[in-house]
């Protein structure tokens, strides 16, 4: 690096293995200064054996918009070589511009509130933007400031609007999310103000957030919902034919953000057991899962097996279910997974098996659903609307 200084820090852990949750690697991370760029961030595993190896997703040199990711060591010059070809001359110092300094988040935001939306938008009349999202939206609203800096590079000076997370009695909203840019934290604000507007609406279970032209067209996003509103036959409560057996966990998680392990969903339906298998086995999030296969139940020895498949894969479990835990063998892996207290059974997809399905099957990271649901005698349905 140099005449670039390095901070060294170490000791935390890097993985964890066995059951009982021990250590089997340490973390050691050097890094430069903050604000010192380029940014060089290397991460490095330790095995008790004293084996030393760079972890991949954790190393990266970045500069003003520049970025390269190492996948060994010996890549570091070559990349550093790159980023700073890349790099954009004359980079505006890191502290926040002068006329910032003296400014809070909230004053920030009441400048954005007090803007006048003919700015935005040429075809509304002159009214502040508080008081005009206010009356179009008819719903609560928050406002934030992204207060998240890049050690190297421009660092929008941004304000955001959303819904304020409140329902109505049957747990709807107006989804939208509103960005407004005024500059940059090292220039301050300049120039006008751009606006990006997206919405989400509520057909389909998997709706993404859609882009908005401008505020004309948030409005009439608005005037539909709330319309539909009025319209929409009142809900009619499921049927509850289905009962949670309860979420069994045994995952653990590392400092660079992966996990690995199993978690199991199941539930009771009249007299048959079903559920869904999570493989966590990389980044935290949503792991791939799929519908149990072939299992087998037995409530008075609490007995266990089944099968579980993805592509590739296959997994048989042995093993019984006890007080707060099933404990068992996937293949020739031994568990133990702890029932979890913090898992929710209250959404209607939980307690109505048709409804189940219907979620379920629409989730790209499960398979077998549709399979397991046909097994049960479920009718395919069309997506929830």
């Amino acid at each position: 690096m140099g005449d670039s200084p390095l901070e060294w820090q170490g000791g935390d852990c890097a993985e964890y293995a066995g059951d009982d949750g021990y250590c089997g690697s340490f973390l050691v991370t050097v890094r430069t200064p903050q604000w010192r760029c380029p940014d060089v961030e290397l991460r490095f595993a330790v095995g008790k054996d004293a084996t030393v190896y760079l972890i991949h997703d954790g190393g990266n040199v970045s500069d003003f918009g520049a970025n390269g990711s190492l996948d060994q060591l010996s890549d570091l010059e070559r990349v550093l070589r790159e980023v700073k070809a890349k790099a954009a001359p004359n980079r505006p110092p890191s502290l926040p511009a002068a006329s910032l300094k003296t400014m809070t988040k909230a004053e920030i935001i009441r400048h954005v509130q007090t803007l006048d939306v003919h700015r935005f938008d040429h075809s509304l009349p002159s009214e502040r933007f508080d008081r005009w999202l206010g009356r179009t939206a008819r719903w609560p609203l928050q406002w934030w400031n992204g207060d998240v800096h890049e050690r190297c590079g421009p660092n929008a000076l941004e304000v955001h609007v959303t819904t304020a997370g409140i329902h109505d009695p049957e747990g709807r909203e107006p989804r939208t999310y509103i960005n407004v840019v005024l500059g940059s934290w090292e220039r301050g604000i300049e120039g006008e103000p751009k606006l990006a507007i997206s919405f989400k609406s509520e057909d389909g279970v998997h709706a993404q957030f859609s882009p908005v032209k401008n505020l004309s067209e948030l409005q009439k996003k608005f005037d539909e919902w709330h319309t539909a509103l009025l319209t929409r036959k009142p809900k009619v409560p499921v049927v509850q034919n289905m009962t949670s057996m309860g979420r069994f966990d045994q995952v653990r998680s590392s400092p660079t953000g992966h996990c690995y392990g199993h978690s199991l969903d199941l539930w009771e339906y009249g007299e048959r057991v079903f559920g869904l298998h999570h493989r966590h086995d990389g980044l935290c999030g949503d792991p791939p899962c799929n519908a149990i296969q072939n299992i087998k139940f037995d409530p008075k020895t609490g007995e266990l097996e089944f099968f579980s498949s993805q592509p590739g894969e296959k997994y048989k479990f042995a093993g019984k279910m006890e007080s707060g835990k099933i404990i068992g063998v996937f293949d020739a892996e031994p568990v133990s997974l702890r029932r979890s207290r913090e898992y929710s059974t209250s959404l209607d997809s939980e307690r109505n098996v048709a409804a189940w399905c219907t979620f379920w099957s629409q989730v790209p990271r499960c398979s077998g659903v549709k399979e397991l649901c046909k097994s049960m005698g479920v009718p395919e349905a069309p997506a929830v609307r």
